[in-house]
């Protein structure tokens, strides 16, 4: 074989790179007729089925069309687009050990095995410049996404600071939990809260709170998740039951979904189960989200002495599995990571701008 077609793709998708580049990217006006089959493999120094296939997987991009007995004619000449996928961190990968990032760490390893499995060429950016550096644009990834070597980015996590910059750049992104203007994946926390509550209905439960750090307030880049308040209120009205406003404990700081959070996660789950707990009248069962919360509501519950499958039923979120183990033994709510980076993947090439939720799974604890 030709030397310049060894790599580590295959001998057929190699040709088919080679003749797109030398015949067809070079500016050949369509019906131009390309040299046969023989004449290809003979150029490129591989047999001919090698090259039939392909120009048939050409012929399926729609650029060149086959005709029997006639040859293979160029049908679009328009530039080929980039299809090296970029994938953004706005965190130092060092920060992977921090409880908070373990769900974006996991997406993130994930997501590159997955792409690496599919055979997509993909560029991996982790910004670790310091604070002051976020409201400008990650050098390498702004000049790759200018030179129009990106054909998506996908944006696992971002500090606000990020989203002006980030909005700007001349590819089609992909948020995870943030609208960045393209297309958005998210998790469906108004079937979360539906299903929890729900579940909560069935095994008996009457009355029933919610702990979670989301405001219930509108936000522009996560409306989504505005929803996981509304759709728990729909659900306890339709089942004929009422809420007590100290069985609802919820971060209301400001109007929006941010980092920068005045309270710990796990803090924010002790103090607001005790504080649940502490109320003139208890609920029977809780629902929590999200993942860290819920293990601040499993030590204060320790501390306090509940049991949370006697005591009161409480339905956890998770997408991390077996990463919190504290988590295993009671019921969740459960996002699979798989499902979000699947998710994530299958927007790449769309672009349309729009919002593809992951649902959630009911987990029961072992019994």
């Amino acid at each position: 074989m030709n030397p310049k077609l060894i790599n580590r793709k295959a001998p057929y998708e190699q040709v088919k790179e080679a003749v797109y580049e030398k015949y067809i990217a070079s500016g050949a006006e369509p019906g131009a007729r390309l040299p046969s089959d023989r004449a290809l493999a003979a150029e490129f120094g591989v047999n001919v089925a090698t090259v039939a296939k392909g120009l048939t997987a050409l012929s399926l991009e729609g650029i060149v069309s086959r005709r029997v007995g006639a040859g293979t004619f160029i049908q679009d000449v328009k530039p080929k687009h980039a299809q090296t996928v970029g994938v953004y961190l706005g965190a130092p990968v060092t920060s992977y050990a921090q409880p908070e990032m373990a769900l974006y760490a996991r997406l993130d390893q994930l997501l590159q095995q997955t792409l690496h499995g599919r055979g997509d060429e993909f560029m991996h950016y982790s910004d670790s410049r310091i604070r002051e550096f976020w409201s400008v644009p990650h050098p390498a990834l702004r000049d790759d996404a200018e030179e129009g070597k990106l054909s998506d980015l996908i944006v696992i996590r971002a500090n606000p600071s990020n989203y002006a910059w980030l909005e700007k750049l001349p590819v089609h992104i992909i948020g995870y939990g943030v609208n960045y203007g393209g297309s958005m994946v998210d998790l469906d926390l108004a079937a979360f809260s539906r299903q929890s509550v729900e579940h909560l209905v069935k095994t008996g439960c009457k009355k029933i709170g919610l702990i979670t750090k989301l405001p219930p307030k509108t936000s522009d880049r996560s409306p989504v998740r505005v929803s996981l308040h509304e759709s728990f209120h729909q659900t306890i009205r339709a089942a004929g039951l009422s809420v007590s406003a100290e069985w609802i404990q919820t971060d209301d700081f400001d109007n929006t979904i941010s980092d920068a959070e005045p309270m710990d996660s796990e803090l924010f789950g002790y103090t607001a189960f005790q504080s649940i707990w502490n109320s003139a009248e208890r609920p029977e069962g809780i629902v929590v989200h999200f993942d860290i919360v819920g293990l601040g509501v499993i030590r204060a519950a320790r501390d306090l002495k509940v049991d949370l499958n006697r005591d009161v039923k409480v339905v956890f979120s998770a997408n991390l599995g077996s990463a919190w183990s504290l988590l295993d033994n009671h019921t969740r709510m459960a996002f699979p990571v798989k499902d979000i980076v699947n998710t994530l993947i299958a927007q790449i090439g769309s672009k349309e701008p729009g919002t593809a939720l992951v649902k959630p799974v009911l987990v029961l604890p072992p019994q």
